[in-house]
């Protein structure tokens, strides 16, 4: 019998990034061992735990090897070329799954045009999910190059600035708005 362990990934549960990275981190570890659980702790410090068969340092080079790879990342077009989804392709332990990201798709009309704003529009302006999702590729790989990723805590906290983004970054703001929390209210200093 494989032994299970506990992956346990320091992160701020009110910053939305974080929230959200260790969803999809538990999304995806779930797509490889769908008998995997976690759990959010409060105390004695915040923390998000995964208990999976698998080694957390496969994880983190899985996710890394995704993220930083163009070529993992298939468009699915419809209409006039319009992007509606992206099946990305993770590799762990020679085996591949694929996970859909699509959460624009809901706003397509018949004919498989956008035909209205999301409630998970997380992009503005001419910005296209394509170019946004290729951008922040590469700046996740510039970004990991010259890091030394051990754990899915260090992942997390790797930050890159970007000119455009999605719009749930905290670190790019200085209101609760885009924040998704008061930094006053809460004690901290975004940087």
């Amino acid at each position: 019998m494989i032994e299970r362990q506990a992956i346990r990934i320091q992160v701020t549960p009110q910053n939305p990034v974080q929230y959200l990275a260790c969803c999809g981190i538990f999304e995806i570890a779930s797509r490889f061992d769908i008998a995997a659980t976690s759990q959010w702790v409060v105390l004695p410090q915040p923390e998000f735990v995964v208990e999976t068969i698998m080694a957390e340092s496969s994880l983190v080079s899985c996710l890394v090897r995704t993220f930083t790879g163009w070529d993992h990342w298939n468009s699915v077009t419809v209409g006039y070329a319009q992007v509606v989804r992206f099946d990305v392709t993770f590799k762990l332990n020679e085996e591949h799954r694929t996970l859909t990201l699509d959460w624009w798709y809901e706003t397509l009309n018949p004919e498989g045009e956008i035909k209205g704003k999301s409630a998970w529009k997380m992009y503005a302006g001419n910005q296209t999910c394509e170019d946004l999702s290729q951008k922040m590729v590469q700046a996740v790989k510039d970004t990991t190059t010259s890091s030394q990723l051990k754990t899915l805590s260090d992942l997390i906290e790797l930050s890159q600035g970007m000119t455009g983004r999605f719009g749930f970054d905290p670190r790019s703001s200085r209101n609760a708005l885009d924040a998704g929390f008061s930094a006053n209210d809460l004690g901290r200093v975004i940087n």
